[in-house]
């Protein structure tokens, strides 16, 4: 199947310009993940947290697991493994740099808001981005575009 360029390429790309940490969420099946690596393989390596293996590695040594994972990096599936975000806020904090952080996560940040971070800590550092099944981007509940595909 043809990959079809989205509009949000441009929106991501212009929020890594100016900020270290870029998060895309919404549905299951939605396309985040083919979005992030059709965009921007060629600039950021990709880690996946769903695979087991590699969420046992990174939630047992994260320190380690950011060594061999450098950014930038797209961190995909952050829900799976939401302490590492404690790890994304140091190094930011560490090393200021726009564009080194894409995040990824499926699920609602009510339903991670109950896990060992507030997301609201990395809000002045991340460019919230939600990207809906109906092709539709939120951000803050501003929409921006609806995509005339069926799915993004």
């Amino acid at each position: 199947m043809r990959y079809v360029p989205r509009m949000l390429g441009d929106t991501v790309r212009r929020a890594l310009r100016t900020f270290p940490a870029v998060l895309v969420t919404g549905a299951r099946q939605a396309g985040k993940t083919t979005f992030l690596r059709q965009e921007l393989s060629s600039s950021h390596r990709y880690v996946s947290l769903e695979q087991p293996e590699v969420r046992a590695r990174a939630t047992a040594d994260p320190v380690g697991f950011f060594e061999d994972h450098p950014p930038p990096v797209i961190l995909d599936e952050i829900q799976y493994a939401p302490a590492l975000l404690h790890y994304v806020k140091t190094r930011i904090d560490d090393r200021r740099r726009p564009g080194q952080w894409l995040l990824t996560g499926s699920q609602s940040f009510e339903v991670m808001r109950g896990g060992p971070w507030r997301p609201e800590e990395l809000e002045y550092k991340s460019e919230l981005r939600q990207l809906l099944r109906e092709g539709i981007m939120v951000d803050k509940g501003t929409y921006w575009f609806r995509s005339p595909h069926p799915t993004v």
